[in-house]
């Protein structure tokens, strides 16, 4: 197998993709690194969206032709006129999260998401907070080892007491 090396796929796909956009009336733009926005009307929505999915991008190295079919993830923000653009880019933002954390290609933002943001958000702060607040308890469970009946060990356990409350690990560590 022959793998070129093209430091600049990234460009080159994006130029692809800008010119594409262009002709279904939209535009695009780069965020950083290998992030994108797409601006485009509605009703060509479903053609890019194909576009995206099944369009290799061609690139030429050493006269040689090569397609390189690049995996597309987006993050989609149906807006209206009257959204500014930090706004756009902040939902298509938290629906491309999803997308990533799903292994989805194409997610398109509900209202859910938000909610569900806004809470991470919160809980990661909480949990920031109670570091420095010391909220979190140390138990130690001993470990007995059945043929001798000794301790051999002992297994440590955090507990989080916020407002006198015990919460339990299941709330605030994810496998």
């Amino acid at each position: 197998t022959i793998k070129p090396k093209v430091p600049q796929n990234t460009a080159l796909y994006s130029k692809q993709i800008s010119l594409f956009v262009k002709q279904a009336k939209g535009f695009c733009g780069r965020l950083g690194g290998d992030n994108f926005f797409i601006v485009i009307p509605n009703e060509q929505f479903e053609f890019v969206i194909q576009y995206l999915k099944n369009t290799p991008i061609e690139i030429t190295v050493d006269e040689q032709l090569y397609k390189l079919r690049i995996k597309a993830r987006a993050g989609i923000y149906r807006f209206n006129a009257d959204t500014d653009f930090k706004t756009l880019i902040f939902y298509a933002n938290i629906a491309f999260g999803y997308a990533k954390e799903n292994f989805l290609d194409f997610v398109e933002f509900e209202p859910s998401m938000l909610t569900e943001y806004v809470r991470e958000k919160k809980f990661v702060a909480d949990i920031q907070r109670a570091l420095k607040e010391d909220e979190y308890i140390p138990y130690y469970q001993p470990k007995v080892n059945v043929k001798t009946n000794t301790i051999s060990g002992a297994e440590a356990l955090v507990r989080w007491r916020r407002k006198g409350e015990l919460i339990p690990p299941t709330e605030f560590v994810h496998a």
